[in-house]
């Protein structure tokens, strides 16, 4: 009745889970998660055994203990993996054990009896694997709560030969690592992530490189972490829109270990960023090391500021987050205020005109910049100048200003007006051109 699942064996199971575990050089395992996939033949094999030892037994009753087996069997196997680890195993473990169980002689019997009773496979979903497995557990389980149960055995056969025992593959996980924290950049040649263009790298480093990589050997001491194939991976793999391979991209991106690195909005390359910092998060995907205390986290601080480089961490603001933190950080990017100070020329004399250019909640329209149109969808942004100030007159047609805007304001373009396709903007406002020739930003402000 268990399709071979409890033949395995309890030592068979422990054995190859810890030589996993072995192979994973994982340091700090304090909570496992486990996760059964059992074989599909269980839920139809136990639903022709409670009939066929009870042919009297209701449908209702039929149903309700078959909607037990497959969790009740995963259980068992839990069960096994917890008495033999120290290691708490709960459902929310940072180190997953995946076993999937499966018989191939059995389930290539069980999809010929399924479509020698005339339902057929559907068809297959762009982008599918070729040859999934099917009928699934699921489609299973839907038969048998639509159909009369006296109808099952009938439709398809009687009770399958039994399964002296079923196979197994068995996989060890760590979820990611989410560390968030606010970064600094001083560079005006740095972009916030690797920039190449044509197979020509673009600026000195990157933000992202400037923290991650002085952090590599510290999350993996034992080299760029392993990436095996997933044991659920059947037949050909799923068809994929062909990608055009940049050499110098991938070198980048592979030397980093695969760590991302998400941010509340960026700023352009030639721009620095001060203040409070920008909020961003790294994933970094099989760590290690998976848990983090606050000391630990300040000597990863020092770490990347020891070097002086194109862009620090804020000391004090690395902390350990959870995968719900990048929807906030989505949030943030949209919703936050951002301040900055930018040098502009003006055609006219600024002592004319200063008082023109200290605002406050101008409502302006953006169309897609020009400088960015190619890679942009053309639309038509409402944003806000909450306030604009000038902090310093360099001379008669250079000037210091201070702005805060909305969230995704294009502030270059609210300088120069980008030919009219931002209105109102300075150039707009004194009535004659301006350009911009340096921009920082002072803050980004919101609560994260």
């Amino acid at each position: 009745m268990c399709a071979g699942v409890l033949q395995v064996g309890r030592e068979r199971i422990l054995g190859e889970v810890r030589k996993r575990i072995e192979e994973s050089h994982y340091l700090d395992i304090k909570r496992l998660k486990t996760n059964v996939t059992a074989p599909r033949t269980l839920l139809l094999r136990s639903a022709q055994w409670i009939r066929k030892i009870n042919s009297n037994i209701s449908a209702d009753n039929t149903r309700l203990l078959v909607s037990k087996v497959i969790p009740d069997t995963k259980a068992i196997i839990s069960h096994i993996i917890e008495d033999a680890f120290p290691s708490k195993v709960d459902g929310e473990g940072d180190v997953e054990v995946e076993l999937v169980f499966s018989n191939e002689e059995a389930d290539c019997r069980l999809e010929s009896t399924w479509e020698a009773a005339g339902i057929k496979r559907p068809a297959r979903v762009r982008g599918q694997p070729a040859n999934l497995p099917w009928p699934t557990n699921t489609l299973i389980e839907n038969t048998l709560n639509s159909t009369p149960l006296h109808l099952v055995t009938s439709t398809l056969g009687e009770l399958p030969d039994p399964i002296e025992k079923s196979e197994f593959k068995c996989q060890v996980t760590r979820r990611p690592l989410f560390i968030a924290g606010r970064y600094l950049k001083y560079d005006r040649d740095c972009p916030q992530t690797p920039w190449i263009m044509n197979n020509i790298r673009m600026g000195t480093s990157s933000v992202q490189e400037e923290i991650i990589s002085p952090l590599l050997t510290t999350f993996f001491p034992n080299g760029a972490p392993r990436k095996a194939p997933s044991i659920h991976e059947t037949g050909e793999p799923p068809a994929k829109r062909q990608k055009i391979h940049i050499p110098e991209a991938e070198e980048v991106m592979q030397g980093l270990y695969g760590i991302k690195f998400h941010s509340a909005g960026r700023e352009d390359i030639d721009v620095r960023m001060f203040g409070s910092g920008r909020p961003f998060m790294l994933e970094i995907p099989e760590p290690a090391l998976f848990y983090w205390d606050d000391e630990q986290l300040r000597k990863l601080e020092e770490m990347v500021n020891v070097r002086e480089g194109a862009a620090e961490v804020v000391p004090g603001s690395f902390k350990t987050v959870s995968y719900e933190h990048f929807a906030t950080l989505a949030e943030a990017s949209e919703s936050k205020q951002k301040k900055y100070r930018c040098v502009v020329w003006i055609a006219k004399d600024v002592h004319h005109i200063k008082e023109r250019l200290c605002k406050s909640e101008i409502e302006i329209t953006q169309k897609t910049p020009l400088r960015v149109l190619h890679r942009r969808s053309a639309l038509d942004r409402t944003k806000t100048i909450h306030s604009m100030e000038v902090v310093d007159v360099v001379n008669a047609h250079w000037v210091v200003l201070d702005v805060v805007t909305s969230a995704g304001a294009y502030v270059k373009e609210f300088i120069n007006g980008d030919r009219g396709r931002t209105y109102p903007s300075v150039a707009s406002i004194c009535g004659c051109p301006a350009d911009i020739l340096q921009l920082d930003v002072l803050d980004v402000y919101c609560d994260l």
